[in-house]
């Protein structure tokens, strides 16, 4: 029986980049996360990177946002604290700002808005083959079947040195009148000149927040609306608070 191995390294050493445009020939741009609600306007910042002095990096936050409009949201399920803007120039400034935890940058991404048809692929790893090489032959195959919206790997923070596992793209199906795709007809695995490069797929679809059921938002949860109907409020406010 084949064991599945799981790899690890420090994300604090390393950040998520797009890569799209070693395919395209365009200019890169920054990596967007997808999430409900998600959209220009809204920068998100994790606080898995915040070890030592969270609090204190979200007052610094605030002094660099002086005199800036804005909503500040802390979403304790994914750990995520999210900043609202109401236009792009004021969402680029805490996007480029150089701000620290102790002498680690602190890392922020743009948000995008989870669309329907959306699907997730990963590359488990690409220990055998070469960053740009990998990313070609991958648009190369999937492009005519789907529509790519970016591709993403791990870098290091101070060199061009990749982490040769958890490479992800996120994709459009197709559905159009003409053209078609649904996700039991994409490729498990491409071949290469380097071996077999195996692929996994999952779709993006909206999960609760509250009862971690996939398909509605917590807004419209079941378990919540039961929850007030029989008067059991101690779940709803350990959740809450």
């Amino acid at each position: 029986m084949e064991t599945k191995k799981t790899f690890f390294f420090d994300s604090n050493l390393y950040t998520e980049i797009s890569l799209k445009h070693l395919a395209t020939g365009k200019k890169q741009t920054p990596l967007k996360k997808y999430c409900t609600g998600g959209s220009k306007y809204k920068i998100g910042i994790s606080w898995a990177q915040l070890k030592n002095n969270k609090e204190g990096v979200f007052r610094a936050i605030s002094k660099f946002l002086n005199g800036i409009i804005y909503t500040k949201r802390d979403d304790f399920s994914s750990r995520i604290t999210y900043y609202v803007f109401d236009n792009v120039e004021d969402s680029d400034k805490v996007l480029n700002a150089e701000i620290d935890d102790l002498g680690n940058k602190i890392k922020m991404f743009r948000t995008a808005s989870v669309e329907s048809d959306m699907v997730i692929a990963s590359i488990p790893n690409f220990r055998d083959i070469g960053v740009v090489n990998l990313v070609k032959l991958l648009y190369s195959e999937l492009s005519p079947l789907v529509t790519i919206l970016d591709i993403s790997a791990w870098r290091s923070n101070e060199t061009y040195e990749f982490v040769p596992y958890k490479m992800r793209l996120m994709l459009k199906l197709k559905n159009t009148p003409t053209e078609k795709t649904n996700i039991t007809s994409l490729p498990t695995s491409i071949l290469s000149d380097h071996g077999e490069i195996k692929i996994t797929y999952s779709e993006c679809i909206s999960t609760c927040e509250f009862c971690k059921k996939s398909k509605h938002r917590r807004s419209v949860c079941p378990d919540i609306t039961s929850s007030f109907s029989n008067g059991n409020l101690s779940t709803l406010h350990s959740f809450y608070y």
